[in-house]
């Protein structure tokens, strides 16, 4: 097979991976990455060495022992450049990597990497500043971040079947959602699985990364390089968070009472009517 065969692909390997079959790929599953792979071919970014727009960022702080006027005391500053890195074969599991694989994940503003550590106010965060250290291709995962997957297939004409294009399209969206959404402590291992195995097939095709949009703040983006060893530290800050904003929309999503029985009760549309022409 040289295409994908629906536009809902990802979301049945997602199912695959997760609940049926893992470590020996099913037939489908392998048509899948395959096409996979023949596609990332259209969404390779090269990063040029030299290039030092990537931070990172740590929760926490050191203490370091400062003398004056004959007394001592301790003063927070940034982590060093070592406590910056992942430790090699001890890396923690996430979006791109396994446990025990050391992945380096960097975000291209100051911002949107201390966004990415979950920050409370009043706590402090050491951030560094990283240069690449030689060319990398990655892929881009961030293209369609902002559509729906159901979006290439509207302006089908009723009743046609959408072309290979529109599929393909599809099928990225929901890679450059699954790949951008966010990652907590609490995640169970399933939910990496999907986006794990794809990072290992462009890293078995030779690419260095991943890029995907941070869904933590407007304009950020995020990177994971396979190789930690690709970039350096090129300078360190700490910070203390003033304050953490959240915004959310003015209706709910969902809603529900509680009756006087305990039950919930949730309001439902069942019918629509026109809107008299007389009404106030």
């Amino acid at each position: 097979m040289n295409q994908f065969a629906s536009w809902d692909d990802y979301r049945k390997f997602e199912s695959t991976v997760r609940y049926v079959q893992r470590y020996i790929p099913t037939a489908q599953t392998e048509a899948f990455l395959e096409n996979v792979r023949r596609t990332a071919k259209l969404r390779v970014l090269v990063i040029r060495k030299g290039w030092n727009h990537l931070w990172r960022a740590q929760r926490g702080s050191c203490e370091r022992e400062v003398k004056q006027d004959g007394e001592s005391f301790y003063k927070s500053q940034a982590y060093a450049p070592a406590r910056m890195k992942p430790r090699e074969s001890i890396g923690r599991e996430g979006r791109v990597n396994p446990k025990g694989i050391s992945c380096f994940y960097c975000a291209t503003d100051r911002g949107t990497a201390m966004a990415e550590v979950r920050p409370w106010i009043g706590s402090l965060v050491s951030v560094g500043r990283f240069e690449v250290l030689r060319d990398v291709q990655i892929v881009d995962c961030s293209k369609y971040h902002s559509k729906n997957s159901y979006y290439p297939l509207l302006d089908e004409p009723r009743g046609s079947s959408p072309t290979s294009h529109k599929i393909e399209e599809a099928v990225w969206t929901d890679i450059d959602h699954a790949f951008s959404e966010p990652v907590t402590e609490s995640d169970d291992l399933p939910d990496y699985i999907a986006t794990q195995i794809l990072a290992e097939v462009f890293k078995t095709e030779n690419y260095g990364g991943v890029a995907y949009k941070s869904l933590l703040t407007e304009a950020g983006f995020n990177l994971a390089f396979f190789d930690p060893g690709i970039v350096k530290q090129v300078s360190g800050e700490l910070y203390k968070i003033e304050s953490v904003q959240f915004n959310f929309s003015d209706s709910p999503t969902d809603q529900y009472f509680i009756d006087e029985e305990g039950n919930t009760v949730r309001n439902v549309i069942v019918a629509t009517a026109p809107v008299p022409h007389d009404a106030a």
